[in-house]
């Protein structure tokens, strides 16, 4: 009985090794492909390799956009600066603004990973050759992918929140999501050195 146990928990640590190597691999065409069973391995297994990570270079903004379909008009919220503060002005009281911090970072990681992903199996030439597809339509197939991914729905539900706060009604609102990074300048040239923000993913708009 003990050997027939053992056989079955070597079996599924196995699986999971196997199944964690093929998706860490060097980004390819298969595990490309296979980009939804991934967020739902990553939904029941989850894990982030980031060991000795160097410290940031950057920082990054996450932007809701809501934009009124009757007039155009826009009302644009940050998402992360709230929340660092509450964590700040509330210490050592803050467990709930630092889980969501936690959350918010957590998806940063996680889409910025599948973006460095995406581009370097989509935009190589080899890909481009063989598929035939035009820069707008890589871009496109990149930005749908990311949509779908399990982090970036975090963000999706929290715009919803957002808009429920803020008394938007959202049938009379579409909204899109933006996220930036400000440089941070080395220390000798923090006095001089110019944060400019650039955008590193813009998502569609949606209606609901």
């Amino acid at each position: 009985m003990k050997t027939f146990l053992f056989k079955i928990i070597l079996f599924f640590l196995g699986c999971y090794w196997i199944i964690t190597l093929f998706f860490i691999f060097p980004p390819n065409p298969l595990n490309i492909s296979l980009d939804n069973m991934n967020n739902q391995f990553q939904s029941v297994f989850f894990q982030r390799w980031a060991f000795f990570a160097p410290p940031p270079k950057y920082n990054s903004r996450i932007y809701i956009v809501f934009i009124e379909k009757a007039t155009s008009n826009k009302s644009v919220f940050e998402v992360l600066e709230p929340i660092l503060r509450k964590k700040h002005n509330n210490a050592p009281f803050n467990t709930s603004a630092q889980i969501m911090d936690y959350i918010f970072a957590s998806s940063l990681i996680g889409i910025d990973d599948k973006l460095k992903t995406m581009q370097d199996a989509y935009k190589g030439k080899e890909f481009q050759t063989r598929h035939n597809l035009s820069d707008s339509l890589i871009t496109d197939r990149i930005i749908t992918q990311i949509e779908n991914s399990t982090d970036f729905i975090t963000l999706r539900n929290y715009a919803l929140k957002i808009a429920s706060e803020q008394n938007i009604n959202i049938e009379k609102t579409s909204y899109q999501i933006q996220i930036t990074r400000i440089n941070l300048a080395q220390f000798v040239d923090r006095m001089s050195a110019k944060r400019e923000e650039k955008v590193i993913f813009s998502s569609h708009i949606f209606s609901k």
